[in-house]
Order: structure tokens, then C-alpha cells, then sequence
């Protein structure tokens, strides 16, 4: 009879083990699954803010969409805003809203004064080729010789 129980605490011990085992197994599979989800879903916004970027820059008309491999966007431009929708081929949609202010100043004084850009270029040129001078200079200059210590 003492045989038996002890035969039979090892097997509860092993039935425990095993539902222990499938209990970790388990969180872990469901935990991997949700981070692969996490990662198609991330990847899937990836590509619809790079269509709606794209459509910013290349949407010239008040209104207008882009056909793309991955689905299209569309686009409409508002007072100080464009809001693009992209809508990829899985069917997901996604919106994002871009500030228009900024870049239609920076457009209209680049086409007001072409030169300054070109002015700005030459003088941050010259600025390298004096530091670069200077730095020759220090390095061709010789060192303060020291004078040996009287003990």
C-alpha cells in the first residue's frame, strides 16, 4: 500500500509538471502572436504615412489622389493644412493631417530670390575654407618650448 501513494504522488507530480509547463507554453505562444500582430499592424501604418507623405509633396492641386502599389491616398489642401487618407490594399484606411504654412512661405521666398540660396551656399563655403586655413595655421605653428626644471 505505502507503494502506491508514493507512486501516485509522483504521477500528481508529473500531471502538475505537464500543466505547468502548457500554462508558460501557452502565455508565451499568445505573446508571440500579439507582438507579430503588433508588428504587420506597425509595418502596415509604415507604408500609409510614407503614401501620404509622398502625396504631400507631390499633390500640386487643391484636391487629388495618388495611385500607388500598396493601395492610393488621397489628399485635399485646407487654409494651413492638407489632410491625406491613405487607404492600402487590405483595406485599411488611415488619416494624417500636415502643416502647409511653413513650407508654401519657404516655396514663395525661394522663387522671390533664387540668389540668396546661392549667396547662403557661397559664404558657408568660404566660412569652411578659412577654418580650415586657421586650423593650418595652429598646427604649423611650433609649441612653447619648456624649460627644463631647476631642482
Amino acid at each position: 500500500m505505502w507503494k502506491k501513494k508514493v507512486k501516485a504522488g509522483v504521477l500528481l507530480y508529473a500531471l502538475f509538471m505537464a500543466a505547468v509547463f502548457s500554462l508558460v507554453l501557452q502565455f508565451y505562444l499568445n505573446r508571440e502572436v500579439a507582438s507579430r500582430h503588433h508588428f504587420l499592424l506597425s509595418h502596415e501604418r509604415t507604408k500609409a504615412y510614407a503614401m501620404a507623405v509622398l502625396a504631400k509633396d507631390e499633390g500640386k492641386e487643391h484636391t487629388g489622389h495618388l495611385q500607388f502599389k500598396d493601395g492610393q491616398a488621397s489628399y485635399q489642401k485646407e487654409k494651413d493644412k492638407m489632410s491625406v487618407t491613405s487607404q492600402l490594399a487590405s483595406g485599411r484606411r488611415y488619416q494624417f493631417s500636415f502643416a502647409q504654412k511653413e513650407k508654401e512661405e519657404q516655396e514663395k521666398k525661394d522663387k522671390k530670390n533664387p540668389s540668396d540660396k546661392k549667396e547662403q551656399t557661397k559664404t558657408s563655403e568660404n566660412e569652411d575654407v578659412d577654418r580650415e586655413h586657421e586650423q593650418q595655421v595652429k598646427e604649423s605653428e611650433p609649441s612653447p618650448s619648456r624649460s627644463p626644471r631647476s631642482e
